[in-house]
This record gives structure tokens, C-alpha cells and sequence, in this order.
């Protein structure tokens, strides 16, 4: 995925959550069950929407660029307000498998990364559009919001 994942497009995503439906229905994505099983409105999802639901996710917390690891490249301004944590554990990445942790601290960012020896290179893709290129060895490291 060579688009970072913005906050206007994050609507999209949250537009996918779930929602309220009619009473004695269960929804599911686009599609909702009536208490008799028949089907109450949309379209039930389908396999391929789901594993891509999936990747976007993953998108925005890893995803692989070259020999490079970009972290966090697609998560929103409001997931970094003031106290968060974001934690990705055990992620099976192209190099290995990487863990990390962001915690948002006043007004920096402290990581502590895990990460595949054979990666070349840490991105770390703020919402801002910052862009801290970190060594593949960093353990950890803290980078400033503003």
C-alpha cells in the first residue's frame, strides 16, 4: 500500500464500524438478519472485503516499503491523544516478526520496537506527516508530536 491512510479517510473506515440496527435484527457489515433469517437490507460481506478490512488495518499500524518497516503510517491524529497506547505484538512482517509499542507521553511519542534484524530501516510516518527514519537495531526511541 504506497498511500499513508489520512484522517479524512479515516471516515470511510469508521463508516464500517459497527451501527444500530432495527430491532430483532443482527447486523453484519452492510447486511442485517431478521429474527425469521431473512435478509433485512444491504448485502452480506464477502470473503475478499474482509481480508482487505484486514490488510487496511495492518496497513496503518506495519507495512513493508523495500527493505524498510513504516510504523503507524495510517493511524489517525486522534489514537495519539494524551495518555494512548498503541501495541502491535508478534506481527508476522516480511522479515520476521516485529512487536511495538507507542505511548503517547505529553507531547512526544515513546516507542519501544522489536523488530527483525534484517530489515534495513524503521519509518515511522506520524499523522502530521512526519516522517523519523530509525536504524532496524533501535530499541527505542522519542519523538516529539509537535
Amino acid at each position: 500500500m504506497n498511500r499513508v491512510l489520512f484522517d479524512d479517510d479515516w471516515s470511510v473506515l469508521r463508516g464500517e464500524l459497527p451501527q444500530p440496527v432495527a430491532r430483532n435484527t443482527a447486523k453484519t457489515g452492510t447486511a442485517g438478519l431478521a429474527a425469521d433469517l431473512t435478509l433485512a437490507e444491504g448485502d452480506m460481506p464477502h470473503g475478499w472485503m474482509c481480508a482487505s478490512y484486514i490488510s487496511l488495518v495492518r496497513n496503518m499500524l506495519v507495512r513493508e516499503s523495500g527493505q524498510d518497516l513504516v510504523l503507524m503510517s495510517g493511524v489517525p491524529r486522534h489514537w495519539l491523544r494524551r495518555g494512548a497506547t498503541i501495541a502491535v505484538r508478534d506481527l508476522p512482517v516480511q522479515f520476521g516478526t516485529l512487536s511495538y509499542t507507542a505511548r503517547v507521553d505529553g507531547d512526544s511519542l515513546r516507542l519501544t520496537i522489536d523488530a527483525p534484524k534484517k530489515a534495513r530501516a524503521l519509518r515511522v510516518i506520524l499523522p502530521s506527516r512526519r516522517e523519523i527514519t530509525l536504524s532496524a537495531t533501535t530499541r527505542s526511541a522519542t519523538i516529539p508530536l509537535q
